[in-house]
């Protein structure tokens, strides 16, 4: 099996993924060739009579099995069973392949569009750069920091909101603007992207 991927840059158009399922000279006891896809929770099935030569040509449209539009990169799950003449079960092959979906508007305003500007888009992870270019942000090292708290030492209970040694962290989640929000023991604390903290709830 042999896929080719190509995505249109023009968010109306299908991704698509060409397969070469057979070569030119197949086996004699290859009787069928069956074919699955599953992309966003949707699958998709083929079977064809073995011949040789045969090719498939898949489109997506970039939505998901709720047919809600997908953003960014999608993975795509390829299955290839060949079925024989002296066996009662496929032989299968599989394989994955990354699809792009739709992407962000960054302005669509009388037909006209901003290309000077960056669009990023949060839920995605995806930087839109105004050249065209974007960086997948999933797909970039994970780098580990310190942001808050010292090692051996931790904060009294009856902590300062200033204060920025721990207790006790428990919980972990991040807003659209890049803030980290976090419980600490009796605390629920945040840090702004320039690394100022508050505390947002005390509990007694």
């Amino acid at each position: 099996m042999h896929l080719l991927y190509h995505s249109s840059h023009s968010p109306g158009y299908l991704a698509t993924i060409l397969m070469e399922l057979t070569g030119p000279v197949i086996p004699s006891e290859l009787t069928l060739v069956h074919l699955k896809i599953t992309i966003e929770g949707e699958l998709y099935t083929e079977t064809f009579e073995a011949d040789p030569n045969i090719t498939y040509t898949f489109g997506w449209r970039k939505r998901n099995v709720y047919q809600q539009k997908v953003y960014g990169l999608a993975l795509a799950k390829v299955a290839i069973g060949y079925e024989y003449a002296s066996c009662a079960k496929p032989i299968w092959t599989v394989q994955t392949v990354t699809l792009k979906g739709f992407d962000v508007d960054i302005a669509d305003v009388g037909g006209w569009n901003l290309d000077i500007h960056h669009h990023y888009n949060f839920h995605e992870g995806i930087l839109q750069k105004g050249d065209g270019s974007e960086v997948h942000l999933q797909e970039l090292p994970r780098l580990v920091t310190n942001v808050l708290g010292e090692k051996g030492q931790q904060r009294s209970l009856l902590c300062e909101p200033c204060e920025s040694l721990l207790l006790s962290p428990i919980a972990l989640a991040t807003g659209p603007d890049g803030s980290i929000y976090f419980g600490d023991f009796n605390l629920i604390r945040r840090i702004t992207p320039n690394n100022r903290v508050y505390t947002i709830l005390q509990l007694r």
